[in-house]
């Protein structure tokens, strides 16, 4: 496995920085990279940084071996790793003759060859892509646009003429996607697990202790009450557990129905006003994640399928399929 912490320190170059065009081990790393092996040139290349010689044109094999080896899981520390090259670390790279031109061939390559692997796994929502999707938590994903951004600050002052800026907004776009579906993937594993516990627990509760009192009026009774809903097909729908927003909405409903009951109502028509607020502007992707879990994930799999029909919705052909889907639903999807 390519080792990219060697790159994560302080550099000093031996003598003359980076390779001669015609040693040996740089014509063998290209042609692996010519041939498409490209562990292996990454592992050339890391034994010639284990030399203390360091090469931009050959840098972006060796990080492009590091994401092949470990996935999106890395993007953090190549895009730090490139930084630190552009900044701390410029001085010990070579080759000194046109650093900056090789310099920006090599992110090029790099960036093109990234994007490329990334587009490819994602249309394929390959084992590879499915693996991705569990390596990082939403928090890290919303990190790396941080990193995304100081890399193009950093290619701003050393590199401005770089193509490589180019490229960068389609890897925040993907990125950005990609979150979407991490996060959606997430609240609904949480929403299964949290229903799992909620049928275990009800399955362990005594008997007896099934036969206490009523629900309480309310929103309580409510939520204690509701049967599992059920689609047109007879199936029941699956159980979507709320975000922190979701809980802090019906906190504050619970309040005001407690403060009209204590006949409080300067303090409820506060209440009510912020609740009326909310609603207005009421974003369910907001407040019930995990509801739309699978449709986003679905969406940014097949979207491509999809996407030319959206663009046919003024035919008659569409417009008589939207009457049929607003009519029965059940009909419609089970229509041939």
């Amino acid at each position: 496995m390519p080792d990219i912490t060697l790159l994560m320190k302080p550099l000093a170059a031996q003598g003359e920085p980076g390779l001669d065009t015609l040693d040996e081990r740089f014509q063998t790393i290209v042609g692996l990279v010519q041939n498409a092996e490209f562990a292996p040139a990454a592992e050339r290349t890391e034994a010639v940084v284990r030399e203390g010689i360091y090469d931009v044109r050959l840098l972006g094999y060796f990080l492009y071996g590091v994401f092949l080896e470990r996935g999106v899981a890395a993007l953090g520390e190549i895009l730090d790793c490139l930084v630190r090259t552009l900044t701390e670390n410029w001085n010990a790279f070579g080759p000194a003759r046109k650093k900056e031109r090789h310099a920006d061939n090599a992110l090029l390559w790099f960036m093109n060859r990234l994007y490329s692997q990334l587009e490819h796994e994602q249309q394929r929502s390959s084992e590879t892509y499915q693996g991705w999707i569990q390596q990082l938590q939403s928090e890290q994903l919303e990190a790396l646009q941080d990193k995304v951004e100081a890399l193009r600050k950093t290619i701003l002052q050393v590199l401005p003429e770089s193509k490589v800026l180019e490229l960068l907004p389609k890897l925040r776009t993907w990125l950005t996607q990609f979150h979407k579906i991490v996060y959606a993937e997430q609240q609904e594993a949480a929403a299964e697990q949290a229903a799992a516990e909620q049928v275990a627990a009800e399955t362990e509760a005594p008997a007896a202790g099934r036969a206490g009192p009523g629900p309480a009026p309310g929103l309580a009774a409510a939520a204690a009450s509701a049967a599992p809903a059920r689609g047109d097909g007879g199936a029941p729908l699956p159980m979507v557990q709320g975000s922190h927003l979701l809980q802090e909405l019906l906190r504050k409903l619970e309040a005001f129905e407690r403060l009209v009951a204590k006949e409080a109502y300067e303090r409820a028509a506060v209440v009510a006003a912020d609740i009326n607020e909310l609603v207005e502007h009421f974003d369910p992707r907001r407040y019930l994640p995990g509801l739309f879990a699978s449709y986003y994930r679905l969406l940014s799999e097949r979207i491509r399928e999809i996407e030319p029909h959206l663009e046919n919705r003024d035919s008659l052909a569409w417009q008589s399929m939207s009457q049929h889907y607003q009519v029965d639903l059940e009909s419609f999807v089970e229509h041939d």
